[in-house]
């Protein structure tokens, strides 16, 4: 099932730019005003989300606290989860399945990447920088 996803984008409020024809791209910001890029791309089957990179590439090596906080997060999540990317990066994604797809779900899980990107982004990059950082917004995961 092929959904028209320019038109649920135009309900939703948002700005996109179709990078190719089953790809989409819209820019948004968090509560602390960085900027993020959430990716969409529909095949037949999937309509499949990335905010990539939520953070940057860990350096060398994914460190041990920074994975244990990943699959942490990954275990109180619904419906997203965190990853690395292609590139080393972290990333958030989401894969919904066209067929039957509603809009409130689209929207549901679009308000999910946009607040799970501005509750956790910030955190994940401090802990990049350094794995011996425990942020607030993680206590209780690195344990």
């Amino acid at each position: 099932m092929v959904v028209d996803l320019e038109a649920w984008f135009r309900e939703y409020d948002w700005q996109v730019m179709q990078l190719e024809p089953s790809i989409w791209m819209g820019t948004f910001a968090t509560a602390q005003e960085e900027d993020f890029d959430l990716y969409v791309h529909q095949d037949f089957e999937w309509i499949n989300m990335a905010v990539s990179p939520l953070a940057p590439r860990p350096h060398g090596h994914l460190g041990p606290r920074l994975a244990l906080a990943l699959l942490r997060l990954n275990e109180r999540t619904q419906m997203v989860r965190f990853a690395i990317d292609g590139q080393g990066d972290i990333a958030l994604y989401a894969n919904l399945p066209a067929e039957e797809l509603h809009y409130e779900i689209f929207a549901r899980v679009m308000d999910l990447m946009t607040a799970t990107t501005s509750a956790f982004a910030p955190a994940l990059a401090r802990m990049v920088a350094d794995d011996s950082v425990s942020p607030p917004e993680l206590s209780g995961m690195l344990k």
